[in-house]
């Protein structure tokens, strides 16, 4: 993590230091860097934390050393989330990649906004998952490959609880070729798509069409179409959104929903707002 941006005033500087020190202490960081030792001698490039040429120390540097001290005296404790946020690589990394990849980033957003602890996990390291999960959130995934999605439905398998939104129907190729994915993992029968290829909607609606084989509608849309289900699978459950919320959806109402189907507990503020 390397630190940018002119430092114009030594109060600013230091409290630039500070802050983003105390930032990175609060997201777990391993260590920041800042980009010059020393200020140049022979252009105007104010990063630096001591002056040029005598390399006397800058009041930034006695600030910085002072908050290194105070840190010593803190030892953080890593604690295993029990939900993990699964980045549906395989989705991001193709067509329409930047609004795959805002989806990805509002669902974050959203999760953020519900107030509770959380890791975040791509789709490659998914065998690496702890043994501390016990929920995921799978937004959006589309298109995984024969092994993401093996791994995910042996997680529910064995006691897991699932978030999954949109539709995971595509192969790795992005053909619809993987249909009794949702039978088996969501519990419901593919019967068609709402609208063309795996762009997503803009305005709230199911983006196929299915009904229930095993699963329970707990919400329909408008035209009377299931859009929220729940389904058991082996020791876990899923909990299945055919509305890929993360396209359009600003309220965490439905994520709050998943927290509480699941059991997970989130931090209680009140009032409980999203901004907060």
């Amino acid at each position: 993590w390397k630190l940018g941006g002119s430092i114009t005033t030594m109060k600013g500087g230091i409290d630039w230091f500070l802050r983003v020190g105390h930032y990175a202490l609060g997201m777990g960081a391993s260590f920041i860097a800042n980009w010059d030792w020393k200020d140049m001698p022979d252009c105007v490039f104010p990063w630096g934390i001591n002056h040029p040429c005598d390399i006397v120390p800058k009041d930034i540097l006695l600030a910085y050393r002072n908050q290194s001290m105070f840190f010593r005296n803190i030892k953080p404790k890593y604690e295993e989330p029990e939900l993990y946020f699964l980045v549906p690589d395989s989705h991001r990394l193709g067509g329409q990649t930047k609004r795959v990849t805002e989806a990805i980033l509002r669902g974050i957003d959203l999760l953020l906004s519900c107030h509770l602890n959380f890791g975040v996990i791509n789709e490659y390291s998914l065998h690496k998952l702890p043994k501390s999960a016990k929920a995921i959130i799978y937004p959006i995934p589309f298109c995984p490959s024969s092994e993401t999605y093996h791994l995910v439905a042996d997680f529910v398998r064995n006691g897991g609880v699932l978030y999954l939104s949109g539709d995971i129907s595509y192969d790795e190729y992005r053909n619809r070729t993987q249909q009794d994915r949702l039978k088996e993992l969501c519990g419901v029968r593919y019967l068609r798509e709402r609208y063309p290829n795996i762009a997503g909607a803009s305005e709230p609606m199911p983006c196929i069409q299915v009904e229930p084989t095993t699963a329970e509608v707990l919400s329909r849309s408008e035209d009377d179409w299931p859009v929220i289900m729940t389904n058991s699978f082996g020791k876990g459950r899923v909990f299945y959104c055919a509305d890929p919320i993360e396209f359009h959806d600003t309220s965490p109402d439905v994520y709050k929903r998943f927290l509480d189907f699941a059991g997970v507990d989130r931090i209680q503020i009140s009032p409980d707002a999203p901004s907060i």
